[in-house]
């Protein structure tokens, strides 16, 4: 029993069988056969019954069943029969989640050529030329949605060769799909259906294939969760150049699809002991020394007002550029993307400027790209989605090798902060661009009680931590003046993990930076000499009354007191 499709069918109805070897369908409800024979052409499966059940239409190797010349269905209004000396020789139809049609696409066949044209404008029932909008859904979708999740789902190049192998007899059928368009316009599907699901691509044999696998590899590996990726041997199949699915069907049985050669798979691999210590690693390197790795995912955050985006506009120049910048360098130049979420253009242009004048007019030797919202039309997307992390991913080149998300509050405004659960899918994200080749540094907000703001199962995966800190005697005509402490910094230690003072003169765009003990000697002297106890030293500073003493017997050792 199955789901009849002469009507709006959710209790099984349709009975199917085989007598005298043609096929009999039978509604309970009372769909005449005629109405049911009908349904079925037009959903594209009873000539798929009739070539793959009854045994006379079969030829002498099974899997050439797939060649037999099929009638085509009823076809749909509006799509020519002909076409610029071409004929229609088949169609495919496209259906949404639930079954919809959304469109055709036609082959039209003649001259020696083909010519694949998508039919998805309706109008007046009747269909028209014209592809769908972008993201384009993928072909057999209502299949794929209805499907166990453990099934693998075979990517194919066209529609024909999914169909030849959605068309096989049961046992050995399988459920494939694939993209309109052609090899470069993988990009332009909508993939996410096939997240977290099994996948195994199955190119044609030629460039353009080898092409087009890596172009679906590629959108499938920024989904979340991603899927599982297999990718057919195809130069051992033993096919010809411009070969595909269909055409190795026609000398192979269908249940050799379970013997077809894969590439190499990336297994969980394991060492002794003696083999980690002989293993020749790559040596880890640095963005910017010595708390950025490549690859690395770090976070600054402070309190509003501090002066965060100062920080991170400095530190995306110094790396685009190769130099130093306050306590640190970037060893050598790399290309950067700065995604600013809440700054008007204006204010950010000029602190660039600034740091350009600082520079002697010289502009960084590697890409500074500058995402923000006054260059563009509408908000800028939200990364806490899976949808708006995909079209940042479009604006990111292959190049880049830091990316730079200011602040956090603006550009992931999905989910609650304090709940963990709603940072899931971000860190899922992260850490693709991570496995990416990508360095992310995320700017912040600090909360009440100066940790980053929200769950603090963002702090987990992140290989550094940096907080900025106005020093309590802070006066606001200082501008941007704070102390940069380390809070989480993997193989940062010594003098490098020692806290320190950074101040810019926003005039002139120069910073300085005092070593932190400094800072807190000159603030002693000077509360020392206007009278104040050291009690009330230690209180305002947020020192302990041993260090405001220490502090008070060396100055009066150097004459200072």
């Amino acid at each position: 029993m199955c789901l009849c499709p002469s009507h709006d069918d959710h209790d099984p109805s349709l009975h199917v069988s085989l007598i005298n070897d043609k096929i009999l369908v039978h509604c309970k409800v009372g769909c005449s056969q005629k109405d049911i024979v009908t349904a079925l052409r037009t959903l594209n499966l009873w000539t798929s019954l009739e070539s793959h059940i009854e045994p006379k239409l079969r030829r002498t190797n099974p899997a050439q069943s797939t060649a037999t010349k099929k009638p085509l269905p009823t076809i749909p209004p509006g799509i020519f029969k002909t076409r610029k000396e071409k004929t229609l020789s088949n169609f495919w139809t496209y259906k949404d989640q639930a079954g919809k049609v959304l469109g055709h696409v036609a082959r039209y066949d003649g001259n020696g050529k083909k010519e694949i044209i998508p039919y998805f404008n309706y109008k007046n029932s009747q269909w028209s030329p014209g592809a769908p909008q972008t993201p384009r859904p993928l072909y057999g979708l209502n299949h794929i949605t209805r499907a166990s999740k453990d099934l693998t789902i075979w990517i194919v190049e066209g529609e024909k060769c999914a169909e030849a192998l959605q068309s096989l007899p049961p046992g050995v059928r399988r459920l494939a799909t694939t993209s309109m368009g052609g090899t470069n316009a993988a990009r332009l599907t909508d993939w996410s259906p096939l997240a977290g699901r099994n996948v195994r691509i199955w190119p044609d044999y030629d460039k353009a294939g080898k092409v087009y696998a890596e172009n679906v590899k590629l959108q499938l590996e920024g989904l979340m969760p991603p899927p599982t990726i297999e990718m057919v041997n195809v130069p051992k199949l033993g096919l010809k150049e411009k070969e595909d699915v269909f055409d190795w069907l026609q000398t192979h049985k269908p249940d050799e699809l379970d013997k077809i050669p894969i590439e190499n798979k990336k297994g969980l691999k394991k060492t002794c002991i003696k083999g980690l210590l002989e293993t020749d690693f790559k040596p880890e390197e640095l963005i910017l020394s010595p708390w950025l790795p490549t690859q690395g995912l770090g976070m600054i955050h402070a309190r509003p007002g501090v002066g965060k985006t100062f920080l991170a506009i400095g530190i995306a120049f110094a790396v685009a550029a190769g130099g130093k910048f306050l306590k640190w360098e970037a060893p050598q130049a790399r290309s950067v993307l700065y995604i600013d979420g809440e700054m008007a253009g204006d204010d950010i242009k000029k602190r660039y400027e600034k740091i350009v004048v600082e520079h002697g007019f010289a502009l960084p030797s590697k890409s500074l790209e500058i995402i923000t919202p006054d260059i563009n039309e509408d908000i800028l997307p939200d990364i806490g989605t899976k949808s708006g992390q995909k079209i940042v991913e479009g604006q990111i080149t292959d190049e880049c090798e830091l990316i730079i998300l200011d602040n956090l509050s603006c550009l992931q405004r999905t989910g609650i902060e304090n709940d963990a659960s709603g940072w899931t899918v971000m860190q899922e994200w992260l850490l693709h661009l991570k496995s990416m080749g990508k360095a992310v540094l995320l700017i912040h907000h600090s909360g009440k009680g100066f940790a980053q703001r929200g769950t603090s199962k963002r702090e987990d995966f992140l290989n550094t931590i940096l907080t900025l800190k106005r020093n309590p005697l802070y006066e606001f005509e200082e501008g941007a003046c704070f102390e940069v402490h380390y809070e989480k910094a993997r193989s940062v230690y010594g003098p490098a993990a020692r806290p320190f003072e950074a101040k810019l003169d926003i005039g002139e765009g120069v910073w300085t930076i005092r070593d932190l003990k400094m800072v807190t000697y000159d603030q002693v002297v000077k509360m020392m000499r206007e009278d104040y106890k050291q009690i009330e030293i230690a209180q305002s500073l947020g020192k302990s009354r041993a260090a405001i003493s220490q502090h008070v017997k060396r100055a009066k050792e150097k004459g200072d007191l």
